[in-house]
């Protein structure tokens, strides 16, 4: 199995019973990896992990060292949150009504290509992320000028 990258950025509109498409590309990388699984990621975005990554991260939390309180309650957050990755006839994924209303999904979606996993993103959420990340290049370039 290769390791699959994912890049770029693409808006679709997202149906009433919460089914959207993805693009060619990253539906043939999930699908050479087995699939994926769908999960809550940070900023109020849904992430598709193609499986060996979802593994790898599962992988990843069990190592950690941490107390048996902590590790217990962190395994049930990751858990409790995985939704498996499938595709319908027309070769769109649902997104579960827990991850949109996470994400705050309702009629369109962002998705972006984050090198070894895939986001989904409110368009206005995304713009905000955007802006901040234009004030964080714009400080960076004003300290590197100096």
């Amino acid at each position: 199995m290769k390791e699959s990258l994912f890049y770029g950025t693409y808006r679709y509109k997202v149906d009433e019973k919460g089914r959207m498409p993805l693009p060619k590309k990253f539906r043939e990388q999930l699908k050479d990896s087995r699939g994926g699984k769908l999960a809550k990621g940070a900023d109020k975005c849904i992430v598709i992990y193609p499986l060996g990554e979802w593994i790898k991260q599962a992988d990843e939390l069990e190592k950690a060292v941490r107390p048996p309180d902590i590790q217990r309650k962190l395994s049930r957050l990751f858990g409790a949150s995985i939704f498996d990755l499938g595709f319908d006839g027309q070769e769109r994924i649902a997104l579960p009504v827990e991850l949109r209303n996470y994400a705050e999904i309702t009629d369109s979606a962002v998705v972006i290509g984050a090198v070894k996993y895939v986001e989904i993103w409110n368009p206005e959420l995304w713009e905000e992320q955007m802006k901040e990340w234009e004030q964080l290049d714009t400080l960076w370039n004003m300290k590197e000028s100096k």
